[in-house]
């Protein structure tokens, strides 16, 4: 794999990551970034933690991860089907997926893969080519099946389960003809 050389130093993505997390970050439990967030919002804050491990390798980042995962399990609970918003798991699952692989972390994986399947499952049209946006509303948008196609990437890469890879491409082409304006770029 070729070096990203777009991508910042060890030493700069440090001196950012500590900007953010002073001005973000509620040490006072460490769980809650931006406080009152919600669910989404802290799986994508999740991310930017998992990315400062990955660009700088740094353990403090990792434990900071591990931590937050802790407090948003306990915030939360380990079952994540009570929340009706099907993209607001896919961020979740996204955090913790990319942490398993990134952290070596079979635990983060697990979850990733439970969540996930239960979400799919629950969300997925009958057609089987996109996923309900929030359930209980009909209906879909790119903010469910762009996440979940990446999710799947993720997923099988973990696993080793190409179905998951079926999944993504399904999502994509049906996701490309009826979510994607062409002539303008417009993505609904």
């Amino acid at each position: 794999q070729e070096n990203n050389q777009a991508a910042p130093t060890p030493e700069i993505a440090d001196k950012i990551f500590a900007a953010w997390k002073e001005k973000y970050y509620d040490s006072r439990t460490g769980d809650e970034i931006i406080p009152n967030e919600g669910f989404w919002g802290v799986a994508e804050m999740m991310e930017i933690v998992v990315d400062a491990y990955e660009v700088t390798g740094d353990l403090k980042y990792a434990n900071m991860f591990s931590e937050m995962y802790n407090q948003f399990l306990v915030k939360y609970g380990h079952e994540w089907m009570w929340n009706d918003f099907n993209d607001d798991i896919t961020w979740m699952v996204l955090a913790c997926v990319r942490a398993g692989i990134i952290l070596n972390n079979q635990t983060n994986i697990n979850k990733a893969k439970d969540q996930f399947d239960k979400m799919y499952e629950r969300a997925i049209h009958a057609n089987g080519s996109w996923l309900t946006w929030k359930m209980g509303v009909p209906g879909t948008n790119s903010c469910i099946n762009g996440p979940a196609m990446v999710a799947c990437c993720y997923l099988a890469r973990a696993t080793n389960n190409n179905n998951y890879y079926t999944k993504a491409v399904k999502l994509y082409n049906w996701s490309k003809n009826n979510l994607f304006v062409p002539e303008t770029g417009e993505v609904y």
